[in-house]
C-alpha cells in the first residue's frame, strides 16, 4: 500500500487505562513498553519523572493531564514533543510515526480531551491503541482503526480531534 507508514515493531501491548482521567498515563506506559523498558518499572518511572519535573501529579491524576504540561511531560520522559501552528496532517503524522509510536492528545469525545497512541497512517486510516474500555479491559490490547479524517479533525463540531489540541504539543515519540 503507497502512502501507508508503520512503526517499527507496531505489535506492542496496549494498556488499559487504570480510571477515566488516565489514558495519557496508559499511553506513556505503553511508549516504554515499545521502548523495551522493564515492566515493573514502567509506572514508577513515569510518575516519578513527571512528578519530579513539576506537574501536578495528584491533579493529573483525578482529572487528566494538562494540555498546557504535554511538552514538559514528554521533554521530562526523554521523548521529542511535536506542536504545530496549524492543524496536523497525513503528513505530519506519517514522519513521526516513522521512528516510533506515537502518544497523541486530541478531542474524540465530547468535551473532554483523550490519548491514542498511534502506530500507523495512512491517507484513508489510522491503527492506534485506545486505552479506553466499554466492558473489557482487554479491548484495550487490540489495534484498532479509525479513518484518518477522524483522527485529524473528529467531527469538527465537538469532538475535533488533534485539530482541537494542535498548539499544545500533542504529538510525542521516541525520535533518532
Amino acid at each position: 500500500m503507497s502512502d501507508y507508514s508503520r512503526c517499527p515493531n507496531p505489535k506492542l501491548r496496549g494498556e488499559p487505562q487504570s480510571i477515566d482521567s488516565m489514558c495519557w498515563f496508559a499511553g506513556y506506559t505503553m511508549l516504554f513498553r515499545w521502548r523495551g523498558m522493564e515492566e515493573k518499572k514502567i509506572r514508577e518511572h513515569v510518575w516519578n519523572t513527571l512528578d519530579g519535573a513539576g506537574i501536578d501529579m495528584q491533579d493529573a491524576r483525578s482529572t487528566g493531564l494538562k494540555l498546557k504540561d504535554n511538552k514538559k511531560a514528554g521533554m521530562a520522559l526523554g521523548l521529542k514533543v511535536r506542536g504545530y501552528g496549524q492543524p496536523v496532517t497525513v503528513h505530519n503524522l506519517r514522519e513521526l510515526v516513522r521512528h516510533s509510536p506515537v502518544w497523541a492528545t486530541g478531542r474524540w469525545f465530547e468535551n473532554t480531551n483523550h490519548v491514542y497512541v498511534i502506530v500507523g497512517v495512512s491517507d484513508d486510516w489510522v491503527e492506534y491503541y485506545d486505552p479506553w474500555y466499554e466492558y473489557n479491559p482487554n479491548e484495550a490490547m487490540e489495534i484498532r482503526k479509525s479513518s484518518t479524517e477522524w483522527i485529524l479533525s473528529g467531527d469538527s463540531k465537538t469532538r475535533n480531534g488533534l485539530a482541537h489540541t494542535f498548539q499544545w504539543f500533542p504529538l510525542q515519540y521516541f525520535g533518532r
